[in-house]
């Protein structure tokens, strides 16, 4: 009687493992869309640099071709950041399908956990209505005892 076993023990632990992987992706996805901010971050500053030099650059004497490839390095900063803000985007809503996946995945778990809850509780109320009749009838084989004793001392 002393011992609590719950049936539904290895689905709970199912739960925790996809759980725990669940958090995992979350954290992956997370790292991966922070990595390529700081990506889209550089190309930024990169794009902002180029047209502050071909800025300063058409001011002086320049040679048009050297003006024709800073151009063409420009398009393609300009590529390259639109091409990583769809990338951000992407990892955005990555993000988002996992954190939606572990809400899903923790509603699943506590609903087992809140059924193993009830089951512990009803567990110690029958344990301890146990106990209490044990401790009843305990003191009342004390008392019929007592009650015998004494009532023997007088026949006698």
């Amino acid at each position: 009687m002393n011992d609590f076993k719950f049936r539904l023990q290895p689905v709970l632990d199912h739960r925790q493992r996809l759980y725990e992987k669940a958090c995992g992706d979350l954290q992956s996805a997370r790292n991966f869309l922070e990595a390529k901010l700081e990506e889209l971050s550089r190309l930024e500053q990169e794009e902002l640099l180029q047209r502050e030099d071909l800025k300063r650059s058409q001011s002086g004497d320049m040679d048009v071709s050297e003006i024709m490839n800073r151009i063409r390095y420009l398009a393609h900063l300009v590529e390259s950041r639109k091409s990583k803000q769809q990338e951000v985007a992407q990892r955005e809503q990555e993000v988002c399908r996992c954190f939606q996946e572990l809400i899903e995945i923790s509603k699943d778990k506590k609903v087992i956990e809140k059924l193993r809850d009830k089951h512990l509780h009803d567990f110690l109320k029958k344990l301890l209505e146990h106990e209490q009749k044990v401790i009843d009838a305990c003191a009342l084989s004390r008392f019929v005892r007592t009650r015998v004793d004494h009532g023997q001392g007088e026949e006698a």
